[in-house]
């Protein structure tokens, strides 16, 4: 009896296994199956196309039912497998049901998308250990080869560029970044590349450098402050002020930063309480709060002491 448990046992175990390997087989192969089914769809359109417009063009006579609410339509499709003309018919009466297929279609694809860049953003991070920083970096990259749009994944990438002291990746991601906020209408997130692009002009320290950081940070708060009552965009606009008021003072520009919402006492509105901190996406990158913009205040405190600037002086 206990031979026979045992023999049940084994067969089902390999049973369960070899059912395993099979759906395995066919769900890493299921991509590859898809994409010779869409190529050969394709050829076959390709080859149709030009033929199906002549025979609307010569004449097809008059529109039939929507094939979505006319089940005659629908035997015809069935049926039209033995006349051309009336396979453009149904073509011509298929035109919202094509429409939704294609919208699914459409929508599946930016799923696998979200999901392809998410699997290499947790491969980065798996491998963001030790001495594997550069090759966790090649998998933040990869995830953005996969959407134009996505904003995500260019926010990663540039910050691990910046804590490999990649400064010419990190401003090519930017400019990404920049782009695809521009194509989605995501504000916040154009405004945050702007500021961090002004971060790396700001470390050149030369005159011209500083101006164009100064320029970003003045596009960065145009793109924030209409969207000031969300918190997230209050946070970024007080780090862009903060950032405004160091590169003021690097220029020894700083006549206009006091007073009633000027950039200063918008920087410590803005960052009142608000601990010393460096966002998660820029492991590399400035730390914000409230401490430094105290800090920035007694620069500008000592600047005005120091060189008595006529406070009218324009930015």
């Amino acid at each position: 009896f206990i031979s026979w448990v045992i023999g049940i046992v084994v067969s089902t175990i390999s049973a369960a296994i070899a059912l395993a390997a099979g759906w395995h087989f066919a769900e890493i192969n299921l991509p590859r199956r898809l994409e010779d089914l869409k190529n050969s769809l394709l050829d076959q359109i390709t080859f149709q196309q030009p033929r199906q417009i002549e025979l609307a063009r010569q004449g097809i006579g008059p529109l039939i039912p929507d094939i979505e609410i006319s089940r005659m339509t629908l035997v015809r499709k069935w049926l039209s497998a033995w006349s051309e003309k009336e396979g453009v018919r149904v073509l011509a009466a298929s035109s919202k049901h094509l429409e939704r297929q294609a919208s699914a279609l459409s929508a599946a694809l930016k799923e696998a998308q979200k999901q392809q860049i998410t699997a290499h953003i947790i491969r980065g991070y798996q491998l963001a250990t030790g001495d594997n920083k550069n090759v966790a970096f090649k998998e933040f990259v990869a995830a953005t080869a996969v959407d134009i749009n996505d904003t995500l994944s260019r926010d990663i990438a540039a910050g691990w560029a910046r804590l490999l002291n990649d400064q010419v990746n990190e401003l090519d991601i930017l400019k990404e970044m920049q782009q695809a906020a521009r194509r989605t209408s995501a504000a916040i997130e154009e405004a945050r590349a702007l500021r961090r692009e002004a971060e790396l002009l700001r470390k050149r320290s030369d005159g011209t450098d500083l101006v164009d950081a100064r320029d970003r940070l003045n596009d960065a708060r145009v793109l924030l402050q209409p969207l000031i009552s969300g918190q997230e965009a209050k946070r970024e606009l007080g780090r862009v002020y903060t950032l405004f008021c160091d590169v003021q003072c690097d220029r020894t520009v700083v006549g206009h930063l006091r007073g009633q919402s000027r950039p200063l006492t918008k920087a410590r509105e803005y960052m009142a309480g608000i601990a010393m901190h460096r966002r998660a996406e820029e492991p590399g990158g400035e730390e914000y709060g409230e401490e430094r913009v105290v800090r920035a205040e007694d620069r500008v405190t000592e600047l005005l002491d120091d060189t008595r600037k006529d406070p009218s002086e324009k930015d």
